[in-house]
């Protein structure tokens, strides 16, 4: 049974979706808030469904060029891969994740006050949903390692 983790990163709260076992689909699963328990939260989570790869939005700007939003998602990925060291952990583009997700909230009828926290999940569902996307066509793991992003 594969399931995988897509993980919208944001200064106060953190998105969490699961994939399906075994599957291309993305589901909500939590929002975390984004604190010194953090990292034992999403290690338990991770641990707790079986995760087999982690996918974690890196939110660049709109040049593709890394932003201090984006380092804070760095290190987050890189600390998961040194506590979770036998799981992949991939940064995936989320430039338009959450105001998306905002959006397609909106769109549904829900206030901004209705969708706190509601649009982190849906955010990490678009990771997600983009990297199992990518996995189909490619036949590999989407986004690159933390490492590979540090120095750009």
């Amino acid at each position: 049974m594969t399931i995988k983790i897509g993980i919208d990163f944001g200064t106060v709260r953190v998105g969490v979706a699961l994939s399906a076992p075994d599957s291309q689909v993305a589901l909500p699963h939590a929002t975390l808030i984004n604190d010194e328990s953090l990292i034992n939260n999403l290690v338990t989570l991770i641990k707790d469904n079986q995760v087999a790869v982690i996918y974690l939005g890196l939110p660049l700007n709109l040049k593709g060029q890394v932003t201090q939003s984006a380092k804070k998602a760095l290190e987050l990925g890189m600390r998961l891969q040194e506590v979770l060291s036998e799981i992949p952990v991939r940064m995936i583009d989320e430039r338009f994740t959450s105001s998306n997700a905002n959006a397609a909230l909106q769109a549904a009828g829900l206030t901004t006050r209705e969708t706190k926290g509601l649009v982190d999940q849906v955010a990490a569902v678009a990771v997600l949903g983009q990297a199992l996307e990518i996995e189909q066509r490619s036949g590999s793991l989407a986004g690159k390692s933390p490492q590979d992003w540090i120095g750009e």
